[in-house]
């Protein structure tokens, strides 16, 4: 039986590092295969789904199904190590927003959350 090994962007070094240096938890999925992205990474209470592509990649039919498969937040799609902690940050900040508005909106109702 042959042992499949996937061959990584070779960006993926320098994404997994600069995630690890701002405090994310990364893990290394790139073997599980069946278009299953490259990496679960952890940051500020939250789990992401990141596929890592070169600059001019794109997904393969795999890959495609996967993301329209899955049921969980939006798989994200980075080249570079800045745009994989961009949009990890955008999200969280995102986020942080939502829960300040519900919070500004449940008090202005008189609603305690």
């Amino acid at each position: 039986m042959r042992h499949l090994t996937h061959r990584s962007d070779a960006n993926q070094q320098g994404i997994i590092k600069m995630l690890r240096e701002f405090g994310a938890t990364v893990v290394d999925l790139q073997n599980v295969g069946n278009g299953c992205p490259d990496l679960m990474v952890g940051y500020l209470g939250r789990t992401f789904l990141v596929e890592v592509k070169s600059e001019t990649g794109k997904l393969n039919k795999r890959q495609e199904a996967f993301h329209k498969s899955w049921r969980g937040d939006k798989i994200l799609v980075v080249r570079s190590p800045l745009d994989a902690l961009t949009e990890i940050i955008r999200i969280n900040r995102e986020e942080s927003i939502l829960e300040k508005d519900a919070a500004r909106w449940a008090r202005e109702e008189g609603i305690e959350l």
